[in-house]
């Protein structure tokens, strides 16, 4: 409101900074709890293995990051006033979702509805990076990337040993 550019460009980098942190701690725990919980949540189901699928808690876990990795961009574009403008990105993210989707239900499942919904959110978190380094701040492309890149390498660092040294198992409510 004080069209203070440059105030805005530091206060969004580090709530960009910031939020992508969080956003990556909240994941990695989700990555790798979410399968004793659902063992736990499921158990007492006649076809439990169906939900204990390691395939549905990784696209669970990519489709909640990558869906949430576009919130900095997005609170700029609202705040902007910017509707009109990524309206046809909105759209395009539906289509894509419906249209995957349908199609690969038939050979993968609700495996084929998640992937759907993952590469539709790729599509709307991608375009709205772009968007915010276009029109609002220039360069942050790299630097959003960069942090994405750095985030996903510490994720990993933690998850993948994680998953193999410790074995999570929750027993009991």
């Amino acid at each position: 409101s004080e069209k203070d550019n440059d105030r805005l460009e530091e206060v969004y980098g580090l709530f960009e900074f910031t939020y992508l942190i969080l956003l990556f701690v909240v994941y990695t725990c989700m990555g790798i709890l979410l399968q004793p919980f659902i063992e736990l949540y499921s158990k007492s189901f006649s076809d439990a293995e169906l939900y204990s699928n390691m395939v549905y808690v990784v696209l669970f876990t990519l489709i909640g990051l990558v869906q949430n990795f576009r919130i900095p961009g997005s609170t700029i574009h609202v705040a902007a006033g910017h509707f009109k403008e990524t309206q046809s990105a909105a759209i395009i993210e539906a289509t894509i979702n419906l249209v995957l989707s349908l199609t690969l239900v038939p050979t993968f499942g609700i495996a084929g509805v998640l992937i759907g919904t993952l590469m539709s959110y790729i599509y709307r978190t991608s375009f709205t990076i772009w968007y915010t380094n276009k029109y609002f701040f220039k360069g942050s492309l790299k630097r959003t990337i960069l942090r994405a890149c750095r985030s996903v390498s510490i994720s990993m660092m933690i998850i993948i040993p994680a998953l193999h040294l410790l074995t999570p198992r929750i027993s009991t409510w």
